[in-house]
């Protein structure tokens, strides 16, 4: 980690200097030999650094593959050789796949808390929550919660939501919504209870009612009975 670290330092430094030496060159006729001089001087032991790094963040995966394969290596059947090879050629393909996945997460994680509120809800959630309501001034945030969950080798997050708001017969009532946020960002309720206390909800009723849940309203599943706040046209 340290050596990407440097390595992506150095990076921004060669692209820094080569920027300026291009700028330099262009203007030849006001610059010095001892200018241009320098600058070569700073872009050579920039490129050998990177070069190095980059070298030894390549090594570092064939050491391990290396060392897990050590005994096939000794052969000197041509049939365990090619396979070993396309056993390496998938090794860091694997290992590749997952960097990219988890920095594919980080950056999702960092979306999703970019849109959380300071009184803890999610604004996309609200938002979206509020369009489809019969009376969006009356909506009161209470509280939420936040679940990180891995499914099916997907990723998602919960949203367990207490709030208040009118219902269609005027009379102000306190409920917990439940939310689920997939890897597309896109935001679908799953399920309601008139009990404030998010831990005595059965999770596995409401983890279930995510393929039970009916009909796509601009994006939000709407399951046939949390309809209370909702306006009659929805």
């Amino acid at each position: 980690m340290r050596i990407k670290f440097v390595f992506l330092i150095l990076a921004a430094l060669l692209a820094t200097v080569t920027f300026f030496a291009f700028d330099v060159i262009a203007d030849s006729e006001s610059a010095s030999d001892e200018s241009i001089a320098l600058l070569v001087g700073i872009l050579l032991p920039l490129g050998i650094g990177i070069i190095i790094c980059l070298v030894m963040i390549l090594s570092r995966k064939d050491r391990r593959f290396l060392k897990t394969h050590r005994d096939q290596l000794s052969s000197e059947d041509p049939k365990v050789l090619l396979e070993l090879s396309e056993k390496r050629e998938e090794y860091l393909k694997e290992q590749q796949s997952s960097e990219v996945l988890q920095l594919l997460k980080q950056a999702n994680l960092a979306v999703f808390k970019s849109e959380i509120s300071e009184d803890g809800s999610h604004s996309r959630v609200v938002s979206t929550f509020k369009e489809h309501m019969h009376n969006p001034d009356s909506f009161q945030h209470v509280s939420s919660e936040y679940e990180d969950i891995e499914k099916d080798g997907k990723h998602y997050y919960k949203i367990t939501m207490v709030c208040r708001g009118t219902n269609t017969f005027g009379a102000l009532v306190l409920q917990t919504y439940f939310f689920v946020l997939d890897e597309d960002n896109q935001i679908s309720l799953i399920g309601s209870s008139d009990n404030t206390e998010a831990s005595s909800v059965n999770t596995e009723k409401v983890s279930a009612s995510v393929d039970a849940a009916v009909g796509v309203v601009e994006g939000v599943t709407l399951a046939a009975d949390l309809l209370s706040f909702f306006s009659s046209n929805e």
